[in-house]
């Protein structure tokens, strides 16, 4: 019995074609920003075409699938995720070799396999130079955050910064250069007639394996990965699948979409965010803090390195380090739209009965209002919180008590980061 595919080839190589062609687009696109000195949208677009080679990748993965298979999720869930995209480039020296097979010098000609060698040399070196920026671990899923910063004006501490301001041009030219070698690669691997001898050699597969032969070559993939990564293929490069945080309350006698707290089934927190209420744009992700003023609060924890996320939304890794997360109003509203004094007295209890059952080491308020509200209401104190650890506050909550200095907040950098070198080392 022949298998059904999830798609035609026709699908998969226009998809090819448009991701390769897209590329080299925004290749040419960043080279102009970066002649204009414009740092910021030219990593921005260097990112963007890194993107279309991950999506090339998962496109990949549909030359043999199923409908409803794991590649067929792989497809449907992760190739409008950026960091999945960015996340399957570690795996691109397999993808190379799976393209090279299909040129005649492959294996035949010594300077066609040197100039392979030579390629995934230099693919490494080019990673290993964006260390200064990404970490020792040069992780590539980074440059999403970067790719924001790149495109929009933000705020650090008391001013905003354009992104020329933020990005700089040896950071922009470094991630430029390593687009360059993905794609300019792609375009090496494909030119020619080698594009229609790889889908010819998937069109002769196609008419002659069976389902059951397509079935054994998966099980002995799978044996090999489990083998390689101890996890059954489970997770991709370290990148675990999303969830959904969303769910249903009732509030006043009506059903309201919001999201759930993430708590662990025992006490025992290293650290408990607090927030004030799920904006839209999360609800709408079913993610905590997806807005532009949320993205600010991931990219500021993540650059302290406070935590690193392993999934595509970063909330879906709180748990695995031992954070929580929760909010004092649950009726989700845009920023600057503030909770009613009653709202926040209706959450008051809870916030303080999650405390206590969870006892975290330390306690982070992500919005300083929300510390002075429980203040008022629960302990009918009118002190008035500042950013950084309260260390004056602690034996209210049974915690090291820390307010967030949120980007955009009447907060210095100074002040910030000394604030956020604290936490990391609290957190130690």
């Amino acid at each position: 019995m022949k298998r059904k595919y999830r798609s035609s080839l026709e699908f998969v190589e226009s998809g090819f074609r448009a991701c390769w062609r897209n590329a080299l687009d925004l290749l040419r696109a960043a080279r102009l920003q970066l002649d204009a000195k414009q740092p910021g949208v030219a990593l921005s677009l260097s990112v963007l075409a890194m993107e279309e080679v991950g999506k090339m990748m998962f496109l990949d993965g549909l030359l043999f699938s199923r409908p409803g298979d794991h590649k067929d999720e792989q497809f449907r869930s992760g190739h409008r995720k950026h960091q999945w995209k960015l996340r399957f480039l570690d795996l691109f020296p397999l993808f190379l070799r799976s393209l090279a097979m299909h040129d005649s010098r492959y294996g035949n000609e010594s300077a066609y396999n040197q100039a392979l060698a030579v390629t995934i040399h230099n693919l490494k070196n080019e990673r290993a130079a964006l260390v200064a920026w990404l970490g020792e671990s040069c992780d590539l899923t980074e440059l999403d955050n970067w790719k924001q910063r790149g495109l929009y004006a933000s705020a650090d501490g008391e001013r905003f910064l354009t992104p020329q301001e933020r990005i700089s041009g040896d950071f922009a030219r470094a991630v430029y250069t390593l687009a360059c070698r993905f794609t300019t690669t792609i375009d090496f691997l494909l030119e020619g007639e080698n594009i229609d001898s790889y889908f010819d050699f998937a069109r002769e597969i196609r008419a002659k394996l069976s389902e059951a032969d397509h079935q054994l070559f998966e099980s002995l993939g799978r044996e090999a990965a489990e083998e390689m990564s101890g996890d059954g293929g489970e997770h991709l490069g370290g990148l675990e699948a999303a969830s959904d945080n969303s769910t249903t309350v009732e509030v006043g006698g009506r059903e309201v979409r919001t999201l759930r707290d993430i708590l662990p089934e025992s006490p025992g927190l290293r650290a408990l965010f607090v927030g004030k209420t799920p904006s839209t744009a999360s609800v709408a992700a079913g993610h905590y803090f997806q807005g532009h003023q949320g993205r600010m609060f991931w990219n500021r924890l993540i650059d302290y390195r406070v935590f690193r996320p392993t999934a595509e939304y970063e909330d879906d890794s709180l748990l695995n380090h031992g954070f929580g997360m929760t909010d004092i109003v649950k009726v989700p509203r845009d920023f600057g739209n503030e909770p009613s004094d009653e709202e926040y007295a209706a959450g008051v209890d809870r916030i303080i009965g999650l405390i206590r059952l969870h006892k975290p080491t330390v306690l982070i308020f992500v919005y300083k209002r929300v510390l002075d509200q429980i203040l008022k209401l629960s302990f009918r104190s009118t002190a008035r919180s500042r950013y950084g650890f309260n260390d004056d506050l602690d034996h209210h909550f049974g915690a090291r008590v820390f307010v967030f200095p949120m980007p955009g907040t009447p907060c210095t950098s100074e002040e910030a980061d000394a604030a956020m070198r604290e936490l990391v080392e609290a957190l130690s």
